[in-house]
């Protein structure tokens, strides 16, 4: 699992709840790769275009909601 993004503190255990809708997940793929573009991450818009990624829903210990793109 990748985690694009994580707090400083809090839980660090994951479960994953669901998968998001491939139908989402490109809209939002899209809508990132151009906003990495825009910073000028070649790496990270190349790694999204070039792998297989799946968004998920998740939780903690403390029902805590994410995202993670694994």
């Amino acid at each position: 699992m990748l985690r694009l993004y994580k707090q400083a503190s809090g839980a660090q255990d994951v479960e994953l709840v669901q998968e998001i809708p491939a139908s989402s997940w490109s809209r939002t793929k899209r809508n990132l790769i151009r906003l990495l573009q825009e910073s000028f991450d070649p790496e990270a818009v190349e790694a999204l275009e070039k792998d297989p990624f799946e968004l998920w829903e998740a939780t903690n210990n403390f029902q805590d909601d994410s995202t993670f793109c694994i």
